[in-house]
């Protein structure tokens, strides 16, 4: 239980605390640096156009937290993995994090610039999330 809590609350924080050290660790933190530029510019353009179909975009980071807290308590679960499940876990869902994403950017029609915005932060906590996740369910930490 402790692993998933633990998770559930230190991937938001280090994703966001990228933002203070942009490119410290190579190339592993311009994802969640794009990410938050992109959220500041959906959320600015967003209530600017006082486009509330926007708060439809939170489904899916909540989605990234469930999916971390299932890491959590499946920690170790794929640790030797000869057919590479996780793996097959980490890219299922990711393509199902970026087609709902593009999915909601299509349909929120009068709102696509901040909708593309949010679906790319989205996007990228998604794969960051999904990232650490793999981590977990291997039981293999970098």
């Amino acid at each position: 239980m402790g692993n998933a809590i633990w998770l559930f609350w230190m991937v938001p924080v280090e994703y966001f605390w990228t933002i203070v050290s942009p490119f410290s660790t190579d190339l592993l933190t311009i994802v969640p640096v794009l990410g938050i530029l992109s959220l500041a510019i959906g959320v600015v353009t967003g209530v600017a156009k006082r486009e509330k179909r926007l708060l439809l975009f939170l489904l899916l980071p909540a989605a990234s937290q469930i999916f971390l807290v299932v890491a959590g308590f499946a920690r170790g679960t794929f640790r030797r993995d000869p057919n590479h499940v996780s793996l097959w876990i980490f890219w299922a869902f990711i393509l199902l994090q970026l087609a709902c994403a593009a999915y909601l950017a299509w349909r929120l029609k009068g709102a696509r610039g901040p909708a593309a915005a949010m679906a790319v932060f989205t996007s990228s906590y998604a794969f960051f999330a999904a990232f650490v996740a793999s981590m977990a369910f291997a039981d293999d930490w970098l």
